[in-house]
Formats: structure tokens, sequence, C-alpha cells
């Protein structure tokens, strides 16, 4: 019989097999870990996708297989880079009413960063009238969804939800929502939005 130890204090170099990001680390330093273990998760950083959560209701009126545009967050006049749907893993969020659509960027884009929010525009089939409303008057949700507040009457609103398009200098076009002329809170949605849900709620 042997009495050497198992050369447990001898170290090893692991090579990834290609170039990444370390997405995710399994272990722990010191840990002892089972032959076969996961010890990270490295992800390809050469072809960056777009995860996009929609809402249930509207995956039969997306345009099949068409082309997305995407944006920096916050960056409204930023250009649009197209982003290619592509076939990605079934996820989805049931508590917030969103299936996972997926879209390819560019290689040879550097506009963005892994991990990075975007703003995402997805065509739909639809001929129904576009309007437009000031950005001001736009809450998004912490899932993502768009509402506008509508006068119900005086001092009263009542939160209704939009689909928004794509942005116009200050106004954001939007469908499926207030028809033309109907009077919205363009100041105050997000103290209306607080008003609806207190603290704690």
């Amino acid at each position: 019989m042997r009495d050497e130890p198992l050369l447990a204090d001898v170290s090893m170099t692991v090579r990834a097999p290609e170039d990444g990001i370390v997405r995710a680390l399994s272990v722990a330093p010191g840990q002892v870990v089972h032959a076969g273990a996961p010890l990270l998760e490295i992800v390809a950083a050469d072809a960056l996708w777009v995860r996009t959560p929609v809402y249930s209701g509207d995956l039969r009126r997306l345009v099949p297989d068409a082309d997305a545009g995407v944006a920096s967050l916050g960056a409204r006049d930023s250009r649009l880079v197209v982003g290619r749907s592509v076939v990605g893993p079934p996820t989805s969020t049931p508590l917030d009413g969103t299936v996972d659509r997926y879209y390819a960027l560019d290689t040879e884009s550097s506009d963005f960063f892994p991990g990075e929010r975007v703003v995402v525009s997805i065509p739909f089939d639809t001929e129904e009238t576009l309007r437009s409303v000031p950005h001001s008057a736009v809450l998004h949700d912490p899932t993502g969804a768009s509402w506008v507040y509508v006068c119900a009457e005086e001092h009263a609103y009542s939160r209704t939800r939009i689909e928004v398009l794509r942005h116009e200098g200050d106004l954001a076009v939007f469908q499926n929502g207030p028809e033309v002329d109907t009077c919205i809170a363009v100041v105050g949605a997000a103290e209306l939005y607080g008003a609806e849900f207190p603290p704690g709620h």
C-alpha cells in the first residue's frame, strides 16, 4: 500500500476549450469537488444574444422570423443595431405572463456588452392606427410593460397598458392603448403608480 497523500495540495491548470466570459462559478476556493463536477460556466462573447420577454398575449401578433432593432437603454437617439431572430431555449416567466424571444447581434458590433440591458423594437403584424404620447406620460413597471394613466373623472385616473413601438423625439409612438384625443396624465405617472401601489405592497 502507498502511504503518500492523494496529491490534494498539487495545483492544476484547467484550460477552457474556447474563449469566453465566466458566467457562473460552481465552487469556492479550497472546496473539495468530485471528479467530473462542473467548476464554472463560460459563455462565448464573440456572438451576443438578446433575450427579450414578450407578453404571451402578443406572441401570435409577432411578424414571424422578423429582425428586431436593438439600442442602448436610455439612449433614445442612438442608432438601432439589427438583431436577427434565432431559436433559443424555451424560457419564460409565468408570473409575469411573458415568454422569451431571442435575437442575435452582429458579431462585428461593439455597441453592447454581455449582461447589458437594452431596448428592443420588435415588429408586430398589425393594421391598427398608431398614436403617440409624450415620454413623460409613459410609465414602465418592473416587468418592462408600458402604461399610461387615463382620466376617469376629476382627480381619478385609470392605468391602461400600451405597446410602445418606437421613440420619435420627445414622443413615444404606441399601439393598443387609448384612442386619439383621450385625456391622459402627461406628468406625474410615477406618483400615480406609487399611490396605486404604496410601499410594502
